[in-house]
């Protein structure tokens, strides 16, 4: 009995340490994911549903020259862009969720839903976060995470940023101030695999490091996070291989070299080593192919926010003769 007790602790205690950091069962990840695409399924059905209704309304309003086309168009705008939000949200909420429940930390990471706008502008549109804050809009070129996704198509793993920062020279993140970090901090031994993973995996908490804070832009970087991971929103592989259709490929603005980035999906931590360890462009990674998951039901409410908006003639045609209207956010 004593020695089943002490190789069952023992073995415990090894899984915890495991390289893919990875405690959840099967059983716990698809039952979640289960709940999470039933409840996206019922949610997307009465988002599009009711923006086709309200789309159907407002070409008859225009069509008609009636005196209900502009209240017809405002309701449209203001429903396609609230729902879009109220998915996105929904959605990263899901995600927090499934990190809290395959990662021992109690801590939980922030999640982000970030949008490709024009000129590269990356907007935010959902943050889930312990400050609660929604986060600025960006720019490609000023992160690396970013800006090597757009570039490969492929997801973005670092799980050690401050190392990042000290030795690879080209990084770019425009939150932190890069020289300061290089000149002026000192890496706590606890940011190591090691501790840092026994932290995480058997106390269950993040080491806390009162200077790192101190290196970031703004309020809402006051924590700090020394890990992300992010995944593109993307038709990529279909593009490339000429399976959307013509008049969808003008809808989404896809450019010719078929990279088709939509958005990212991104995730920050404050512990170093919080994901799994394993290549992010492999299919070795669970926290990466869970993201796609969650990334690829992302695309179907892009597509139908952008087939009511800016790939509508109607609407097009409404705002070019009223000097733009009331357009939508994204």
């Amino acid at each position: 009995m004593d020695f089943h007790i002490s190789l069952t602790s023992a073995l415990r205690f090894l899984r915890a340490l495991k390289p893919s950091a990875i405690h959840a069962s099967s059983e716990e990840v698809t039952s979640h994911l289960r709940r999470s695409f039933c409840d996206f399924q019922r949610e997307y059905v009465n988002y599009s549903f009711q923006c086709a209704r309200l789309h159907r309304h407002f070409k008859h309003e225009f069509k008609t020259n009636s005196s209900g086309t502009e209240g017809a168009y405002r309701d449209l705008v203001k429903f396609v862009d609230a729902g879009f939000q109220t998915l996105c949200g929904d959605h990263a909420t899901c995600i927090r969720a499934y990190f809290l429940l395959a990662h021992r930390p109690k801590v939980a990471p922030s999640v982000g839903i970030h949008i490709m706008g024009d000129y590269d502008e990356i907007v935010n549109v959902a943050m889930i976060s312990g400050s609660g804050q929604k986060g600025e809009d960006r720019q490609v070129k000023d992160y690396t995470v970013f800006e090597r996704i757009v570039n490969t198509g492929l997801p973005y793993l670092d799980n050690n940023i401050p190392k990042t920062v000290k030795g690879d020279l080209e990084y770019k993140h425009g939150s932190l101030h890069l020289d300061r970090v290089k000149a002026e901090y000192r890496q706590p031994i606890t940011d190591s695999w090691l501790i840092s993973r026994f932290r995480g995996n058997i106390l269950r908490s993040v080491a806390k490091d009162k200077r790192w804070p101190q290196f970031w832009k703004g309020e809402q970087h006051s924590s700090g996070h020394k890990s992300n991971l992010a995944v593109p929103i993307t038709f990529r592989q279909h593009a490339e291989r000429n399976r959307l259709m013509g008049d969808l490929v003008e809808v989404l603005n896809l450019p010719d070299d078929g990279r088709s980035i939509l958005g990212f999906l991104l995730i920050d931590h404050p512990a170093t080593y919080y994901f799994d360890d394993a290549p992010a462009d492999s299919f070795e990674n669970l926290d990466v192919n869970i993201l796609y998951l969650y990334a690829d039901t992302l695309s179907l409410p892009i597509v139908t926010y952008l087939t009511y908006t800016k790939g509508s003639d109607t609407v097009r045609d409404y705002e070019a003769r009223n000097g733009g209207g009331d357009k939508c956010q994204h």
